[in-house]
C-alpha cells in the first residue's frame, strides 16, 4: 500500500479555493472580499527553479540509528533593523482592494537570514507612524510546503505581493509599511517610507480593514538562497499488503524536494515509527512506537530541489498480535514541528 503526506491512498489533492466572503464565529460576521490571484503579483523569480520532475534518488539500506537533538537550521546571522531598508510601491486599485509590492533590502555588508512563511505578517502606518487598524484575514487555506528562511547576500532583496481592503475610515495622506525581521516575540523591525495611496473603498461598513501578503520571494537568482525544513518535504510510504504476526515488517519512506529551495541534512532528522494493531473487542492498541535518527549522510548533508530518496525500514510485528487490518504511521521531525502519514496492512496467521 501507498500513501502520502495526508494518508491518503491517492495523489494529493488539490487545494479548493476559498471563498470571497465566509462567516466568522457565532457573530457571522462577513470577511471582506479578497482580490484575486493575478492583483499585484510578485515577480516569479527565484533562486532555483521549481523543478518540473523529480530525478531518481537512491535507496538507502536499513540502519537503526539513535534519534539526535536537532539544532536551528544552520544559517548567516539574523538581518538586523539597521542593515535592513524596506521599500513600498503602491499600485492602485484593483477589484475593490489596493495592491502593492514590499521590499526587503539588505543594506549591510555581510549575508543575512530572514524567517519567511507562505502568509507574511505586516504593520500599516499613517504619515506620522501611526499604526492603521488593519487586520489580516480571518481563515485562509492551509498552505503548501514552502521555505522557512532565506539567506539574503549583501545587496539582495526580497518581494512580496500585498493588498489592502475595506477602509471605512479618514484617509491618510500616505501609508507606510513595517515588518518584522523575526519571529521572536519583540522582533526588530525595518519600516519603508510613506507612500501617497487612495485607500480601498468600503463595501462592508460593519467589518474591519484587512491587510494580506504573498509569500516573499528572491528578487533575482544573485540576491540569496532559501532553504526548508524536513518538514517542507514530500513523504510518501511503500508497506508490504501483509505480514506474519512474529515477523519483521520491511518497508520504504521516500521523502523528495518539490520545492525550490535546499533542505539542509545536518544533523539528519528524526523519524517515529508507530504500529496500530488490533486488541480485544477490535479496538486499535499499539504495540510498537520507537524514534529513530534517519540514516541520510549519504545525501551529501542536503535534498537539493528535484532530488529523492527512498529508505528501506524495518519494524516489528509481535508473536502476539492479532490477524487483521493493521495500520503504520509515520512521521518525520523537523526543528518546529513534523508531519507524518499512515498506511495499512494485515497481519495474517503462520502457514
Amino acid at each position: 500500500m501507498v500513501a502520502n503526506n495526508d494518508g491518503h491512498m491517492t495523489a494529493r489533492a488539490a487545494m479548493p479555493l476559498v471563498a470571497a466572503l465566509v462567516l466568522v464565529g457565532c457573530a457571522g460576521r462577513a470577511e471582506p472580499p479578497r482580490p484575486d490571484a493575478s492583483a499585484g503579483t510578485a515577480p516569479p523569480v527565484s533562486m532555483i527553479r521549481t523543478p518540473p520532475r523529480l530525478r531518481p534518488g537512491p535507496v538507502i539500506p536499513w540502519r537503526p540509528a539513535p534519534p539526535v537533538r536537532q539544532p536551528p537550521m544552520p544559517t548567516a546571522p539574523g538581518c538586523r533593523g539597521a542593515a535592513m531598508r524596506t521599500e513600498l510601491t503602491w499600485q492602485g486599485l484593483h477589484r475593490e482592494a489596493v495592491t502593492g509590492t514590499v521590499q526587503l533590502v539588505n543594506g549591510g555588508t555581510v549575508e543575512c537570514s530572514l524567517p519567511v512563511s507562505p502568509y507574511p505578517s505586516f504593520e500599516l502606518l499613517d504619515e506620522r507612524g501611526a499604526r492603521l487598524p488593519v487586520m489580516p484575514p480571518v481563515s485562509r487555506p492551509a498552505p503548501p510546503p514552502h521555505p522557512s528562511q532565506v539567506v539574503l547576500r549583501p545587496g539582495g532583496r526580497v518581494t512580496a505581493a500585498v493588498s489592502w481592503l475595506n477602509w471605512c475610515r479618514p484617509a491618510p495622506k500616505a501609508v507606510a509599511i513595517r515588518l518584522p525581521l523575526s519571529k521572536s516575540a519583540r522582533p526588530q523591525t525595518s519600516t519603508s517610507a510613506p507612500v501617497a495611496v487612495t485607500p480601498p473603498p468600503c463595501p462592508l461598513p460593519d467589518q474591519p480593514s484587512m491587510g494580506d501578503a504573498k509569500a516573499f520571494t528572491l528578487a533575482t537568482p544573485a540576491a540569496g538562497t532559501m532553504y526548508g525544513d524536513a518538514t517542507s518535504l514530500d513523504l510518501r510510504l511503500w508497506v508490504p499488503r501483509s505480514v506474519t504476526v512474529g515477523a519483521a515488517l520491511h518497508y520504504r519512506a521516500t521523502l523528495a524536494n518539490r520545492g525550490n529551495w535546499i533542505v539542509p541534512l545536518r544533523p539528519c532528522p528524526n523519524y517515529a515509527v508507530t504500529l496500530n494493531l488490533l486488541g480485544p473487542g477490535g479496538h486499535w492498541t499499539v504495540h510498537h512506537q520507537r524514534r529513530y535518527g534517519l540514516a541520510c549522510e549519504g545525501l551529501g548533508r542536503a535534498l537539493w530541489p528535484g532530488r529523492q530518496a527512498t529508505f528501506e525500514l524495518v519494524a516489528t510485528v509481535p508473536a502476539d498480535a492479532r490477524p487483521g487490518r493493521s495500520s503504520l504511521s509515520w512521521t518525520i521531525e523537523g526543528r518546529t514541528g513534523s508531519i507524518g502519514t499512515q498506511t495499512e496492512f494485515r497481519v495474517s496467521r503462520r502457514a
